[in-house]
């Protein structure tokens, strides 16, 4: 695994278009997606953090497009 996703509850459709997105590139011994209690970012929720990296993501959707 080289890439660690931290959803926040409430995340659920990001974490599936996520997962369904990484099967879909071949990337799922690559990324490695988990949804928390909480991020600590409720103002930005749903909110995701990567690592190792650390990049923070706020508003999330299903939608990488929307």
């Amino acid at each position: 695994m080289t890439k660690q996703v931290l959803l926040c509850n409430g995340a659920e459709e990001t974490t599936k278009a996520i997962r369904s997105e990484s099967k879909g590139l071949g990337l799922t011994n690559e990324i490695h997606t988990t949804l928390t209690l909480c991020n600590g970012r409720c103002q930005d929720g749903p909110a995701a953090v990567v690592y190792p990296d650390g990049d923070w993501y706020k508003n999330m959707t299903r939608n990488y497009k929307d």
